[in-house]
């Protein structure tokens, strides 16, 4: 009797293994989003293996890159890079073999003077293979030393195979949407983005009753630039320009390029007196970034905000008139200069 009720266990165990795995193979066909597949599997798995820290890697330029985190050490793990070959996750990106019940403290190591020694004891790490060799390491970790089993490394095994494909599908998506939205040259935010996060901020401020900017700035003397120095300086006074107004603004403001020698400012929670205080300080960093890459003051900005609801409902609206504030201020610009008739970009 006891052997059959055994058996019996085991072969609903293996119904439920089954089940699990078909669910998460079903939840894998289902989604490109990259974070909405990891943070589902790590749902999914957390019904099979037990784990109290679950970390998916990347491989980038010779290191393992932390690209969803959950659990203990959530601090630890978001900050770590671990080299190829290093550590426990580290050797097997390398190998392409898994670890069980390997040492967490070998991955922590690599976080110089930030390294800590983890509550956690044990960790379960196994490759994760695309089309193309390895696309990534899955280890979850447990407080509990030799806390895993072969059972769980079979299971997780069994879930990378059909986990890696996916992984790496996902990464080229978002590889494809970043490109489909974001500037060659500057690497900032494109046209198109910025406008779709526009009607997302509007739409958010809306609800909420929180104020919302939206600056247009536009170079004066760019085209000199490009006439003096040559196009290869004009397009590093451009890099420099997009690198300086994002550190002049809060992380969490989003800076885009309109195209040419215009950039579009998204600025959420922003009252009208925040922006006036902003503008010196975007105006600032044009002509650094003219004495950095040129040794002289090339460049200066002329900039135009507009502030929801009061300047309009829509992004259309918001940048039309942030628009023809700028035109406005750079219209002073040349007028101060005596140059009135050269009233155009650039």
């Amino acid at each position: 009797e006891v052997r059959a009720a055994s058996f019996l266990a085991s072969i609903v165990s293996a119904r439920q293994e089954a089940q699990l795995l078909f669910e998460l193979a079903q939840t894998l066909g289902n989604s490109l989003s990259l974070r909405e597949t990891l943070s589902v599997v790590a749902v999914r798995l957390k019904e099979m293996i037990p784990y109290d820290t679950i970390v998916f890697y990347i491989y980038e330029e010779g290191k393992l890159i932390p690209k969803y985190v959950h659990g203990v050490d959530y601090d630890l793990f978001t900050s770590i890079e671990i080299p190829l070959g290093q550590g426990v996750s580290g050797w097997v990106a390398q190998t392409e073999k898994p670890i069980i019940n390997g040492d967490p403290a070998a991955e922590t190591k690599y976080l110089g003077d930030r390294a800590q020694i983890p509550v956690l004891q044990s960790v379960l790490s196994v490759p994760l293979h695309g089309r193309d060799g390895a696309a990534g390491v899955l280890s979850l970790y447990l407080r509990e030393k030799q806390g895993f089993t072969k059972d769980h490394l079979r299971l997780l095994l069994a879930a990378s195979s059909k986990l890696g494909l996916s992984v790496e599908n996902a990464l080229q998506y978002e590889r494809a949407q970043d490109t489909a939205s974001t500037d060659f040259l500057t690497e900032l935010p494109n046209a198109r983005w910025i406008c779709v996060h526009l009607e997302q901020e509007i739409a958010r401020s809306r609800r909420s009753g929180v104020p919302l900017a939206v600056l247009l700035s536009d170079l004066n003397g760019f085209k000199n630039v490009n006439d003096n120095f040559g196009h290869l300086v004009g397009n590093k006074l451009l890099q420099q320009i997009a690198k300086n107004l994002k550190s002049a603004c809060r992380e969490y403001d989003q800076v885009g390029r309109l195209g040419g020698d215009e950039f579009v400012f998204v600025l959420p929670e922003l009252t009208e007196e925040g922006a006036w205080e902003l503008m010196p300080r975007l105006e600032l960093a044009v002509e650094e970034a003219g004495q950095m890459i040129c040794g002289a003051k090339v460049v200066t900005a002329s900039i135009g905000c507009a502030f929801y609801p009061k300047d309009g409902s829509t992004a259309e609206e918001l940048l039309s008139e942030a628009d023809h504030r700028m035109y406005e201020s750079k219209e002073t610009y040349y007028k101060q200069r005596g140059e009135a008739s050269r009233l155009q970009v650039g």
